[in-house]
């Protein structure tokens, strides 16, 4: 609950000295207010002060002001999920008549809103090509064309198609972790001196940071930097 409500987190200044009082009931008073908070929880915390429990909460129809207007009773739900098509080994594979048909597969991650990069809560892709001194222009994932077709389709030329595969595979990834761990996913943060420390909300990752056979995270840039080469001939007598 507190690393998903910046209120609460905000109220206890320094959680390693020990909050004061005062902290105690801002804590508490935050936590009651929050949506991330359980029912238990909830009762414990009001019994804990006090108060009468809340009853549970029904829907009553509203009239006149209090009304929704008709946009927000007819507004879609946002989408659980996004898929996006990647590859699944490496791309030389779709040139083999026995692998042809498992070289492409689509993933699913949990859905938010993203910013062309693309660019969301956890990590920001920026494609820049030190080698060339380009920069790509960004995919938007939130094109309706793309949303239908589960994206790009995956094509080695295609920088923006790099660019949807290293956030579909990151999140993939970051989703995974988070399920494991029960909890939200946190960046080292950066740090000047011994006690000083940046926090780093944003993971970057670089599709074509360098022109070479590897791959490899930079602690001090907070990024993951990708490299790039091109593909061999294929030999004949392996189709």
């Amino acid at each position: 609950m507190v690393h998903c409500d910046g209120t609460v987190e905000a109220t206890i200044a320094d959680p390693e000295k020990g909050p004061s009082q005062q902290e105690l009931e801002a804590f508490r008073d935050a936590a009651l207010a929050s949506p991330y908070l359980s029912r238990t929880l909830r009762r414990e915390l009001e019994r804990r002060s006090g108060r009468t429990p809340s009853p549970p909460s029904i829907a009553q129809p509203t009239t006149g002001t209090a009304a929704r207007s008709d946009t927000e009773k007819d507004r879609s739900p946002q989408p659980v999920h996004r898929r996006l098509r990647v590859f699944s080994f490496d791309p030389s594979t779709g040139g083999a008549l026995d692998t042809v048909d498992i070289n492409q597969t689509v993933v699913t991650i949990p859905w938010e809103t993203v910013d062309p990069g693309p660019s969301g809560e956890y990590i920001e892709v920026v494609d820049h090509d030190p080698a060339s001194g380009c920069f790509y222009a960004p995919v938007d994932l939130n094109d309706r064309q793309l949303i239908a077709a589960d994206g790009l389709a995956p094509a080695e030329g295609n920088p923006k198609f790099h660019q949807q595969m290293v956030y579909a595979v990151a999140m993939r990834t970051i989703h995974t972790v988070e399920e494991a761990l029960g909890r939200k996913a946190l960046w080292s943060p950066h740090t000047d001196g011994v006690n000083d420390a940046e926090y780093v909300q944003k993971l970057r990752l670089y599709p074509h940071a360098l022109r070479d056979r590897n791959a490899y995270y930079n602690p001090l840039k907070k990024a993951l930097l990708f490299g790039y080469f091109p593909a061999r001939p294929l030999d004949p007598a392996s189709l």
